[in-house]
């Protein structure tokens, strides 16, 4: 979706940009993995993009009594960028808003750029901007569709289970996901504790889970959070043990596993693989008590979570198929709303009813 709309800004500027600002810290490290990054984004535009490109370097006080020149020359990697884009660059003060001249000298370097240019402005291509229109209405269709399909197997499925629908005193869940994910917010969410609660435990036992309880109108939580692991790389052997202990501890069993995918980080085929691989040990019984829960739902911004699976790609709808396209979304602002909570409660009681019961981990 990212790449989408990144490509996307070009063509709101036609006939094309004058000038692509990349915009980047002076207190960053331009490491391989940055470098590979900005190479990634800036592929999306066609080679010729770096010849309207300026960096502009922000936060300029960080540098205290150094020269932007000796920043540039003690790192490899921005030596690398100054060199892309021919030497242009340009430095904001973030303190001093309201000085005008900063601004004035970077549009006097974009003129002088346009100048040493063939095109004074980047021209896009318009057959390419028509494809994406394409893409775009296919995408919101999709999602519209997606949607109602969503909301009328709801509807169908309250019906079916309205007499069995279950009233129960203590809700038990279980939280997977990637170390930075979101979990431990989500967790403080479920439970109303406190931002920082909870913090220092966790930071000291980083490798086991860990089970807190609360309570929701009259109705017992527990919540056990399993340790996390690092995106990109393969969750280790131990994390399994873990993940395993963590269904004993929520004996007789949980009524459903929450998968926390994060809305602003890329889902891909490794990421979901990773959960199928860790629930693999309680055979294909467990996905029909498992749901997805997406965090930083703020994210979002004025976009459908629907928007965000369609356009996210294959590995996300593959992971929200073996849920039964069960999910649910939290921002993570920390306020006292209980309707979000509410809401991921009501489809966990449901979850449990369609199950007849928790998810046993003698099964």
């Amino acid at each position: 979706m990212d790449k989408l709309e990144i490509e996307n800004s070009l063509y709101m500027c036609p006939p094309g940009p004058h000038a692509v600002l990349l915009v980047i810290e002076l207190g960053t490290a331009v490491n391989a993995t940055y470098q590979r990054s900005v190479q990634d984004h800036m592929s999306l535009f066609g080679d010729d993009v770096w010849k309207h490109t300026i960096i502009l370097f922000t936060m300029s006080d960080w540098l205290g009594v150094k020269t932007v020149e000796e920043r540039i020359e003690s790192d490899e990697g921005l030596q690398w960028l100054v060199n892309k884009c021919e030497n242009r660059y340009h430095i904001l003060n973030n303190l001093e808003g309201n000085n005008r001249e900063q601004v004035k000298v970077l549009l006097e370097k974009i003129e002088e750029m346009w100048a040493e240019n063939d095109d004074p402005y980047y021209e896009v291509d318009q057959r390419r901007a028509a494809e994406m229109e394409t893409l775009r209405e296919d995408a919101d269709k999709r999602a519209e569709k997606m949607k109602k399909i969503i909301e009328r197997q709801s509807r169908v499925l309250k019906e079916i289970f309205k007499e069995e629908r279950q009233s129960l005193s203590e809700l038990r869940v279980v939280l997977l996901g990637q170390k930075g994910s979101g979990k431990s917010a989500a967790r403080n969410r479920i439970l109303f504790m406190e931002k920082n609660e909870g913090f220092k435990k966790d930071n000291e036992d980083q490798r086991v889970s860990v089970k807190h309880q609360g309570d929701f109108d009259g109705v017992k939580v527990s919540v056990v959070e399993a340790p996390g692991w690092y995106k990109d790389t393969k969750a280790p052997d131990w994390l399994k043990h873990e993940v395993h202990r963590s269904v004993s501890m929520c004996d007789p069993g949980p009524h459903t596993f929450l998968l926390v995918v994060p809305v602003c980080n890329s889902f891909i085929e490794n990421d979901h693989k990773e959960f199928v691989e860790l629930l693999k040990p309680f055979t294909e019984k467990v996905w029909a008590h498992c749901m997805v829960l997406f965090t930083w739902g703020e994210w979002l911004g004025k976009r459908s979570i629907e928007d965000h699976i369609v356009r996210e790609g294959k590995a996300l709808q593959e992971l929200l198929a073996k849920c039964d396209n069960r999910y649910h979304v939290f921002n993570l602002d920390y306020s006292n709303n209980p309707a979000p909570v509410k809401d991921l409660l009501q489809k966990v009681i449901d979850i449990s009813t369609r199950n007849s019961g928790c998810f046993s981990h003698k099964d």
